[in-house]
């Protein structure tokens, strides 16, 4: 969204008794030489031009009307008249559409939703994840097998095994009618048919737990990875290569955050990891074998999307990081050339909310303006590969993991 120049009558003045600033949740930021804004009420991102975002960030500044004015005239070189014609423009618009109030605003401050109750734990194991302490226990080895294949190497503890053991939640597997469901979330439950699906349901519940627990954060659909100079996230839609690229990387040094959830917060630590094992598919196999030795004596999972999987845990893993060095958006082409181009930072943050997942199930404006930081500190890339050991060993070349 762009206010263009079209008048040089100006459309009143932009001065009065109450004060203009932004409304609850209105925020923009920028993006290179773009300026993006956010609706938090209406969950929707603008486009600014460069002229009226200026304006915009006079006004969140603070300034003056008449100085916001004077700046605009200066800046596209413009006569008076024609650039508080622009400025009331904007602010008849951005009034309309709830991007600015008069202040005192009416209404108060979007509620917070309250943070998951804890309890204490009642039966089997306890993993901590994402910082989240969860309980899990089983009705048999065969779902217990499946999940330890996914989350084996996580931290954990008995429940028992010290005195005070609270956790955010309790999560049991039962045995029901020919298969399985998951009980703890709340009074509704799936049936899953076999224990592998029991993994992969009990890998969504926890994300659930975690995102419940933290409501403005949200969830990447993204592998990351541990640089020298920040985590590299691996992202985009499924299918196009990540999970192998990132395994490949984990075996070449790079500590692995996650494998395809990242999540982000508004406050420090920015990224937060969920490191289960890496689900690598048959077409991926091949090109593991020479760097996961081990990879043909694990076991096949045929997961409920009817797709077979091995489960490779990641050689090291690790929970949080404070920047990211460089977002990747790989596509496995077989037989193609390794190819490198840089991305704009606004195609980025499109690709990267479009699978996003909020634990408020709404984009806060505080985790929105954690993305665009996320985004402007880091390299945005976009990556064709055919040959995952070359495209894993440029990874590493530029983003060097840490020693």
């Amino acid at each position: 969204m762009g206010t263009r120049l079209t008048s040089r009558r100006a459309l009143g003045p932009w001065v009065g008794t109450v004060p203009i600033t932004p409304a609850f949740g209105a925020v923009a930021h920028k993006l290179d030489s773009d300026v993006v804004m956010f609706s938090e009420s209406q969950q929707r991102i603008y486009r600014l031009d460069k002229d009226s975002g200026s304006v915009w960030f006079d006004i969140v500044a603070g300034t003056q009307p008449d100085t916001v004015t004077q700046n605009f005239a200066r800046r596209v070189k413009c006569a008076p008249d024609e650039a508080s014609g622009y400025v009331s423009n904007c602010v008849a618009q951005w009034l309309a559409m709830g991007f600015l109030c008069h202040w005192p605003q009416q209404g108060s401050l979007p509620s917070v939703l309250p943070l998951r109750q804890t309890s204490a734990a009642k039966a089997g194991d306890i993993y901590s994840i994402a910082g989240a302490r969860i309980a899990i226990s089983f009705a048999d080895a065969r779902s217990k097998k499946a999940w330890e294949a996914l989350a084996g190497h996580l931290r954990k503890q008995a429940a028992g095994s010290s005195k005070t053991q609270v956790v955010e939640a309790n999560l049991s597997v039962d045995q029901y009618r020919d298969g399985y469901r998951i009980r703890g979330l709340s009074s509704d439950f799936t049936e899953y048919a076999d224990p592998a699906a029991v993994a992969v349901g009990l890998k969504e519940a926890v994300m659930h737990v975690v995102l419940d627990r933290q409501p403005y954060w949200i969830a990447l659909h993204s592998a990351a990875l541990r640089a020298d100079a920040g985590a590299v996230l691996l992202a985009g839609a499924s299918g196009r290569g990540k999970t192998t690229l990132a395994a490949l990387l984990n075996a070449l040094g790079m500590s692995a955050f996650s494998d395809d959830v990242t999540l982000v917060s508004s406050r420090r630590p920015r990224i937060w990891g969920m490191p289960f094992s890496f689900a690598v598919k048959p077409g991926s196999w091949d090109r593991l074998r020479s760097s996961v030795p081990s990879l043909d004596r694990l076991p096949e999972f045929r997961r409920p999307d009817g797709r077979t999987v091995k489960y490779l845990k990641p050689f090291r893993h690790c929970e949080t990081a404070d920047k990211v060095s460089a977002i990747i958006f790989p596509h496995f082409s077989g037989g193609s050339s390794l190819q490198i181009s840089t991305l704009p930072k606004m195609t980025g943050l499109l690709a990267l909310l479009q699978e996003a997942i909020s634990g408020s199930r709404q984009l806060s404006a505080a985790v929105f303006g954690s993305i665009c930081q996320l985004l402007n500190d880091a390299e945005v890339i976009e990556m064709t590969y055919g040959d995952g050991i070359a495209a894993a060993e440029w990874v590493t070349m530029h983003f060097k993991p840490c020693s």
